[in-house]
């Protein structure tokens, strides 16, 4: 069963380029033949797939629908406690991928839709505990012998950043990640 580790942003972090930096350098360094997806939100990060042992909050996949079309751009992602119409709709028409998911803390699982469109919520929805958070970028990363191979998928397609995580230095790593992060999500 997959696994997601969920990271708040951290209150203490200077720029959002940063804050994924760091996380990302952690996953890299503590994980050396990982592959994994890095997903961007406003005020969290998920990683798809990362190893258990994660310090962060753990999530189970209990459910997964993958439907694509060859442009599907998943820009938003929604989470509620019931099945969404309008995103399952858009999901089927336009691409997107769905499913359930299971948190650590006692609660029932929560449906996710990840697709293209900005779909407007109901009141009641809203009450209901249904969310809609934009997604800044994915990066799907490949880290093989200590030899990542970053790719943000939202972004330029051919922007691609091999690096050594066997670097001596924590802070080179984070500092040349952050530039590019900062590169990826600025453009």
């Amino acid at each position: 069963m997959r696994t997601v580790s969920v990271r708040y942003k951290s209150p203490f972090s200077t720029t959002d380029a940063g804050d994924i930096a760091v996380y990302l350098t952690d996953l890299l360094r503590s994980n050396p033949t990982a592959d994994f997806y890095l997903i961007v939100l406003p005020n969290r990060t998920l990683a798809v797939g990362a190893p258990k042992g994660e310090k962060y909050e753990q999530w189970r996949v209990k459910e997964l629908r993958y439907i694509r079309d060859d442009k599907f751009r998943p820009y938003f992602l929604y989470f509620s406690p019931e099945p969404l119409p309008q995103c399952e709709y858009c999901a089927l028409f336009y691409g997107g991928i769905m499913g359930k998911v299971e948190r650590e803390a006692p609660s029932a699982p929560l449906n996710f839709y990840l697709v293209e469109g900005d779909l407007t919520l109901s009141p009641e929805q809203r009450e209901a505990g249904a969310t809609k958070e934009a997604v800044w970028e994915i990066f799907k990363v490949n880290n093989e012998d200590g030899v990542a191979t970053i790719r943000p998928l939202l972004s330029d397609e051919n922007l691609m950043m091999v690096w050594n995580t066997k670097e001596p230095s924590v802070f080179s790593t984070i500092n040349a990640l952050a530039d590019f992060i900062g590169d990826v999500l600025t453009h």
